[in-house]
């Protein structure tokens, strides 16, 4: 934290994007949003030590949108841009909610009120050091109709079915004693279950 940075809020999510080395990964972190940025964060120990860090200035924002995709009730993801970047939130919808309410108060709060002292007077130094924002960030919510073969539903059916038909065949085997009763079982939850890696992998590259 800077000096002069205040913490406002603290909620878990998944960032997505942002820097170049990012890009296509989604990393669970710690989201802080202060007076003067929306950082994300987290440390992992285990296996081995590897500290994630990313920051958005909040005068550099200019889109602050909330996007809902079917066959996601209980998620919402915010996308955060300066203009040069994007950032992709996903975390629960009371999260969001409040990640949403948090950073439009910070903005009108600190961010308006350093741009018009910077204005009043040259003499006087704002928590952001004079940098002055053109116009406010577009706030937004947008409707996304996403197939459901690649949603976040069906993949943890897929996974939690696959899972379920490896238990049922393997207990059918054991049970009967019969291969051919319990293999196709196992060779069809192992295909979901490998198909719902695979589809996750190419949601978070997209």
């Amino acid at each position: 934290m800077r000096p002069d940075e205040i913490p406002l809020l603290n909620v878990p999510a998944i960032w997505d994007g942002g820097l170049p080395e990012q890009e296509g990964h989604a990393t669970p972190v710690d989201v802080v949003v202060t007076n003067q940025r929306v950082i994300g964060y987290a440390l992992k120990t285990f296996p081995r030590t590897h500290l994630f860090f990313d920051a958005l200035e909040l005068p550099r924002l200019t889109t602050i949108s909330q996007r809902n995709k079917s066959y996601e009730p209980l998620f919402r993801e915010l996308l955060l841009s300066d203009g040069k970047r994007k950032v992709y939130l996903r975390t629960a919808q009371k999260q969001a909610s409040q990640l949403i309410h948090i950073l439009r108060q910070a903005v009108e709060t600190y961010v308006s009120d350093a741009n018009a002292q910077v204005e009043e007077t040259t003499d006087t130094p704002s928590v952001f050091s004079g940098e002055v924002r053109a116009a406010a960030p577009v706030y937004g919510v947008q409707d996304i109709r996403a197939p459901f073969e690649r949603s976040l539903l069906a993949i943890v059916l897929l996974f939690i079915g696959g899972l379920v038909l490896e238990i049922v065949g393997a207990g059918a085997w054991a049970a009967t004693g019969d291969a051919q009763v319990g293999l196709p079982l196992c060779i069809a939850g192992f295909l979901a279950f490998i198909f719902s890696i695979f589809v996750m992998r190419q949601r978070q590259r997209r």
